[in-house]
């Protein structure tokens, strides 16, 4: 049986690996920006402010989470030293919150990008529909993003209540 120190090492290592594939993916987006600043195309234009918001969150979140998370650790396992169950009760709240959220979340996103592709269908603009391809792939990221979020809050709440 995994000990709640090895179990929180787990979580953390995971989540900062998630950042980093954030920030990866983040600059991938930023190279595909500058490129769309370039060109002179109607519909790429149309996605400049989705994939200009797409390389903040990844970007800016993932620089966050890799900060944070280890930053978390530290934390939650000198108060584990000195109190285990406050350090349980709190662990416990933590993710039950961000699970809770996350699942409210990631029901919006395909609602969103049903809503954008049912608006594509009525746009003439390529800026327009440009604009909605790109709320569409930044729906899909956060989703993708949260999910993993979520399922390692669902793992780590499911190990804090054995």
């Amino acid at each position: 049986m995994i000990n709640f120190t090895e179990h929180i090492h787990n979580w953390a290592k995971s989540e900062v690996i998630q950042g980093k594939i954030m920030i990866v993916v983040g600059v991938l987006f930023l190279v595909a920006l500058l490129c769309i600043l370039k060109s002179q195309h109607q519909l790429l234009r149309g996605a400049l402010i989705p994939f200009s918001i797409i390389v903040a969150i990844l970007i800016g979140y993932g620089s966050y989470v890799i900060y944070s998370r280890t930053m978390h650790v530290k934390e939650r396992l000198a108060l584990f030293q000195k109190s285990q169950h406050e350090a349980i009760v709190k662990e416990k709240n933590k993710h039950a919150k961000e699970y809770k959220m996350g699942k409210i979340f990631m029901k919006t996103y395909p609602v969103i990008v049903v809503i954008t592709m049912v608006a594509l269908l009525f746009l003439n603009s390529p800026y327009n529909q440009g604009w909605c391809i790109g709320i569409a792939i930044l729906s899909i990221i956060a989703f993708i993003v949260d999910y993993g979020f979520v399922s390692r809050s669902s793992t780590f709440l499911s190990f804090l209540n054995t």
